[in-house]
């Protein structure tokens, strides 16, 4: 699938025979595009919303967007039908396009009724989502000098930082109070985890075996720029400008 000219892929969530995909042009606006990949060879556009997208994360049918509208704002979207989503409820969050850097990190995940999002300056932003339709900033988590992307998985949460070129795993069993136990040296703009295994994406596609959050080690790369990713079953799926 080609995006239009002028427009730039931020974000890709597939689930089930659904994928989202969050886009940014070099100018104004944005949309969320929506794609059934029922047959992963042709793909087929279904939808469209007027979302400026920075991430998109789906749960049990509900669609987390990361959005500038124009200030930086939490949507939650109802796909259970794909064909007619429905926006659901939204929140504003602290920090400013330049603390989070929209349309080059996509730093958005979930753990169980808590969002996360890496907003680089503005440190680990923390938001109740209990209640799909009335989402609450609950604070943030400020040690990061410069929080980029975020994965969590179980108890575990993989946070990519910038300012110490670390891919950061921390103990979240307390979403409000992460505990570091381990950290690799890795340099990325996205992180996704899978299994036992961590994917940081970049200027390559870096694989990393976390079955020891204590000791993460390389086991793999891919070398070619990744814009943005997501994995599905054994596949992944990929924005690049070298895809073309």
């Amino acid at each position: 699938v080609l995006l239009p000219s002028g427009v730039e892929a931020t974000s890709i969530h597939i689930t089930g025979d659904l994928a989202l995909l969050g886009s940014m042009p070099y100018g104004s606006g944005g949309s969320l595009l929506l794609f059934d990949v029922s047959d992963p060879l042709d793909i087929e556009q279904i939808g469209k919303m007027p979302l400026t997208v920075s991430d998109v994360v789906i749960q049990d049918n509900i669609a987390y967007v990361l959005s500038r509208t124009p200030g930086e704002t939490l949507t939650t979207i109802d796909v259970s039908d794909m064909f007619a989503p429905v926006i659901m409820g939204t929140v504003s969050l602290p920090g400013t396009p330049e603390d989070s850097d929209y349309g080059r990190y996509r730093p958005l995940s979930i753990l169980e009724d808590t969002v996360l999002i890496a907003q680089k300056k503005a440190g680990l932003q923390i938001v109740n989502a209990v209640d799909s339709k009335h989402l609450q900033l609950l604070g943030d988590y400020n040690e990061f000098l410069n929080a980029i992307d975020v994965a969590v998985v179980g108890e575990t949460s993989y946070v990519l930082d910038k300012a110490s070129g670390r891919l950061r795993i921390y103990d979240s069993s307390d979403p409000a109070l992460p505990v570091e136990v381990g950290s690799y040296a890795v340099v990325g703009s996205q992180v996704a985890v899978q299994g036992t295994y961590a994917y940081v994406g970049g200027n390559d596609l870096r694989i990393l075996d976390v079955s020891d959050p204590a000791h993460p080690a390389a086991v793999g790369i891919f070398p070619e720029r990744i814009g943005s990713f997501d994995i599905a079953g054994d596949y992944i799926y990929a924005t690049s400008p070298n895809f073309r």
